[in-house]
């Protein structure tokens, strides 16, 4: 029970009759005649008699009430009357300071204490219940409109510099285009076009001038391409934009003659895809007058978008001349805000339109974690100086591991010292350091033009303002050659960074398409495994029983059972001739190694002195750093299979391998084991040496009336299906190797492991139980004494092969006749598959390849012949493509320098289009690069063509 009159002041009644407590008291006052009451106001005397009743909860609500402050206050605060006092500091004493002396103004007090709030922990044990106010809030919104725009730029060559801009200044997320006019393999005016944080999907015609396209977006995007079915009437481009609802974009360019299947064509196309994607853009220039009721054609492709419940949504001209030609047709996404836009780039407008995906900002920067080190302070001498106080006399010189962890953990002691690890966020932000403030003043002159063209529409206004976007678009380009001219002027002494600045020109993108991550790696690394489990899971069912190994020569001669202790002066060299790349598992770069050689050298030496005396390998020389990389650009990122796997070994690894290496060459060659026709990875040997001895065997059979069948046969992964169980016995009964160098070789091949490293990511260790390391210095060589006894297999039919590595060819001639080719050559195909499968190597059948040859007459006299072999799945072919050089049926090789001459020519336009930022030197070294060693590349097999 609350008695008013005994608990309660006047002033506290005075409050709750303001207007926010009246309110209150409505639902909290019982006896309605005191509510009256204290609505008309009345003394504290008259209350005395008087009783309220509260609840707990009712007092608990009064307690946190605040009154509103009467209207006056506002008045007197707006009429600058009441000014906030400012104090000095904390410790001031709270004095006054005004910046302006004003007349004193009286103090209004009340005998009101503001309430003072206080924590759970102070408030009364008896108060279990706690007021929480609940509000409906609406759900987290994470869709967001992106800027896309559609424009048939009409030859992107002269007018990139424009695009990039353009993308900048009216913030365009995803940018489409047609008729870009981009040639195959053609990346420079692409390049171009992209400003930072963009990446680019184009599509060249294949054929002919003209078409082309690409889309350019913003990195934010989450874009992959969509294969297609061959299309005649029509080019397209098929992009998914994946998130939680993911959008198919057809950007599509239709020639203006007239084709009778693109109707069909069309539909088929939209039937594919409409059951399989429900959000749909299609959008391009379809040279159909849509607008126009009384074509016939139009009417035809409106109804066929009818029927899959596809809506045109452009409703303006699109050509300078009129009509509407740029189309955005959508389904189950509906493209808001489109409007034409006059940018003076080309004769068609620019289509602007929004669209909503989720899980997209465009506010994001993109960022990225760096882990670097400055070592642009270290001084090789310090560095030395520190390295040559260490004591390596305590540790074992005749214990590898212990060496290898010593070098590792001394090295990078020092390195952190020196130059520690920093790890930072970066974040890219739109960059262009051609952009001068020159430039900067003529775009604001262009917008203030554009927006008076804007305002009155008239011509003269409209003229002036794309006079000004010719003039722009000059000095634009004019900026942008002399920043790169300077760029590349100081590189030539750099070779490496001239490379890149000139790859950057004219190269595709060279980014990963995928967002690194672990489970990335994971992925990766699941995929290269499986696939090498796959082949061996096929030959568990197919593996025939035989026994070649019989056709082989045994070893006779001086066995290497130790391998020789080398010195300082060897290991260096060995390192001197290394390439200056560094592996993300050396503690130290390997600049710094060479640098500081005569420091590093002696440990080095004995690292390697004690692993081939024991006859092992330390385990993290073993370890290998995978990095996956795309086999051509274009290709689907997400299809893994188009990725290559590159393996990464450590300095040391390397040297040690390369010292092995050396020592059994010397082994091969005094015993003369190697295979004779085998050219890979061999000295004085090479693609040209291979090609030659296989053109002349070809062309004196040719000049003799005869018919050769040439047979190029490939093999999936063979490097990586290398069964050790077989290599290493071959090593000792064909080869010679035993003792403590047997040895060396089993610890080199046993537990060997290796993870996938993306951007800084990384996947778990994977055991490797099979293959040679290809990234290594002794697998090829180890590959090729595997492969040694196919060589025995082919001689026994009396048929002539030669092999570069993993690529063999068998070539047998006869006399012309109609049963092609010989039996004896279906026999040796047999035989040959039947090896390859009992030592776990895979043929690609699909990638094998045979072809006729012969003299011209002789063609001519076989022109029906069949060709078939019983049992192999193997086509001929009019051409085939032969260590990078194209055979044709009478070895004209026309084909071959017609394609020589068009790449040649190829790149030399390039090289046209950056000569203004080259000087004579440089544009020197970068033609040879390019040009020069595509005309000398087995241009020996050449001699004697009319």
């Amino acid at each position: 029970m609350f008695r008013g009159g005994e608990r309660a002041s006047s002033a506290f009644w005075k409050d709750l009759t303001s207007n926010a407590s009246a309110k209150l008291l409505d639902g909290l006052i019982v006896d309605s005649d005191v509510a009256e009451q204290v609505r008309h106001g009345f003394s504290a005397s008259s209350m005395a008699v008087r009783t309220l009743r509260y609840s707990f909860i009712e007092l608990y609500v009064l307690q946190n009430t605040r009154c509103k402050p009467p209207d006056s206050l506002y008045h007197l605060r707006n009429l600058g009357i009441l000014r906030r006092p400012k104090y000095s500091h904390r410790g001031s004493g709270r004095t006054f300071m005004y910046k302006q002396h004003a007349n004193t103004i009286s103090t209004l007090w009340t005998s009101c204490r503001r309430t003072i709030a206080m924590g759970i922990s102070t408030r009364a044990s008896g108060r279990i219940l706690h007021y929480v106010k609940t509000v409906n809030l609406p759900a987290l919104n994470t869709d967001f409109n992106v800027n896309c725009a559609l424009l048939n730029v009409r030859s992107l060559n002269n007018k990139a510099p424009l695009i990039a801009d353009a993308i900048v200044e009216r913030n365009i997320d995803l940018l489409c285009l047609t008729e870009t006019w981009q040639q195959p393999n053609d990346y420079f005016a692409l390049n171009q076009t992209l400003p930072a944080g963009f990446l680019y999907v184009c599509q060249p015609r294949l054929t002919g001038r003209g078409g082309g396209l690409a889309v350019v977006y913003r990195s934010n995007l989450k874009v992959r391409t969509i294969p297609l079915p061959p299309l005649t009437s029509f080019e397209c481009l098929s992009l998914l934009i994946t998130a939680s609802r993911s959008v198919l974009i057809l950007l599509i360019y239709r020639p203006p003659k007239m084709s009778p299947v693109f109707i069909s064509e069309l539909s088929d196309m939209l039937s594919s895809f409409i059951p399989v994607y429900s959000n749909l853009l299609l959008l391009g220039d379809f040279n159909i007058h849509v607008d126009s009721e009384s074509c016939s054609f139009a009417k035809s492709f409106l109804d066929l978008l009818n029927c899959f419940d596809i809506v045109q949504n452009v409703n303006f001209p699109t050509h300078n001349k009129g009509h509407v030609l740029d189309i955005v047709c959508s389904t189950g996404i509906t493209p808001t805000n489109l409007h034409g836009v006059e940018l003076f780039i080309s004769d068609h407008k620019a289509v602007f339109f929004n669209v909503v995906l989720p899980c997209f900002q465009r506010g994001q920067r993109n960022s990225r974690q760096f882990s670097f080190r400055t070592t642009k302070n270290i001084s090789p001498s310090v560095l030395m100086d520190m390295l040559s106080q260490i004591d390596h006399s305590d540790f074992n010189s005749d214990n590898a591991n212990q060496l290898v962890t010593h070098y590792d953990i001394t090295l990078s002691a020092i390195f952190n010292e020196l130059a520690p690890l920093k790890t930072r966020k970066v974040s890219f932000t739109q960059s262009a350091p051609w952009f001068t403030p020159e430039l900067r003043k003529l775009k604001s002159a262009g917008r203030l033009l554009e927006r008076r063209w804007r305002r009155t529409g008239m011509m003269v206004h409209a003229l002036a303002y794309k006079d000004h976007v010719g003039y722009y678009k000059e000095e634009l380009q004019k900026a942008k050659t002399l920043y790169f001219s300077n760029v590349i002027q100081c590189s030539t002494d750099n070779l490496r960074g001239l490379f890149q600045t000139v790859n950057k020109l004219i190269c595709p993108l060279n980014c990963f398409p995928l967002t690194p991550s672990a489970d990335l790696c994971s992925k990766f690394i699941n995929f290269f495994n499986l696939k090498i489990d796959s082949i061996y899971s096929q030959f568990a069912f197919t593996r025939p029983i035989l026994n070649h190994q019989s056709l082989s020569v045994q070893f006779s001669g001086s066995c290497l059972s130790n391998f020789s202790t080398v010195n300082e002066s060897f290991v260096g060299e060995l390192i001197m001739k290394s390439r200056a790349t560094t592996c993300q598992l050396d503690p130290i770069p390997t600049q710094w190694v060479k640098s500081c050689l005569p420091a590093i050298c002696p440990l080095i030496t004995k690292v390697i002195n004690a692993s081939l005396t024991a006859g092992l390998v330390p385990p993290c020389l073993k370890l290998a750093a995978v990095t996956p990389v795309l086999k051509k650009p274009g290709l689907d990122p997400e299809n893994f299979a188009n990725f290559r796997p590159i393996s990464n070994l450590p300095l040391l690894a390397k040297v040690l391998e390369r010292t092995v290496a050396s020592q059994l060459h010397e082994h091969l060659e005094s015993n003369d084991l190697y295979e004779v026709f085998q050219s890979g990875f061999r000295r004085n040997h090479s693609t040209e040496t291979t090609l030659l001895r296989v053109v002349n065997d070809l062309l004196l059979a040719a000049d003799q009336g005869m018919l050769n069948v040439l047979i190029l046969l490939d093999l999936t992964a063979a490097f990586d299906t290398v069964c050790h169980n077989l290599l290493l016995p071959r090593l000792e009964t064909l080869i010679g190797i035993s003792g403590t160098a047997l040895s060396w070789f089993k610890s080199y091949l046993s537990d060997r492991q290796q993870f996938v490293s993306i951007g800084g990511y990384k996947s778990d260790l994977c055991a490797l139980s099979r293959g040679v390391p290809q990234g290594s210095v002794l697998g090829p060589l180890l590959f090729i004494l595997y492969m040694l006894p196919l060589g025995n297999i082919i001689r026994r039919h009396g048929l002539q092969f030669h092999c570069f590595a993993d690529d063999v060819q068998i070539y047998v001639y006869s006399k012309p006749s109609h049963t092609c080719p010989p039996a004896v050559l279906s026999d040796c195909l047999l035989d040959v598959r039947a090896w390859l499968v009992e030592n776990f190597l895979s043929l690609n059948g699909t990638k094998t390849e045979a072809i006729l040859i012969s003299s011209p007459a002789t063609a001519r006299k076989l022109s029906n012949l069949a060709f078939s072999i019983p049992g192999f799945v193997v086509s001929s072919s009019a051409q085939v493509r032969n260590l990078g050089v194209i055979f044709d049926t009478t070895l004209s090789f026309e084909p071959h320098i017609k394609n020589v001459c068009k790449t040649a020519f190829f790149h030399l336009k390039n090289i046209s289009r950056i000569r203004p930022f080259l000087s004579s030197a440089a544009a020197e070294i970068i033609t040879h690069a390019f040009v020069t060693s595509r005309l000398d590349y087995c241009n020996a097999v050449l001699h004697g063509l009319p």
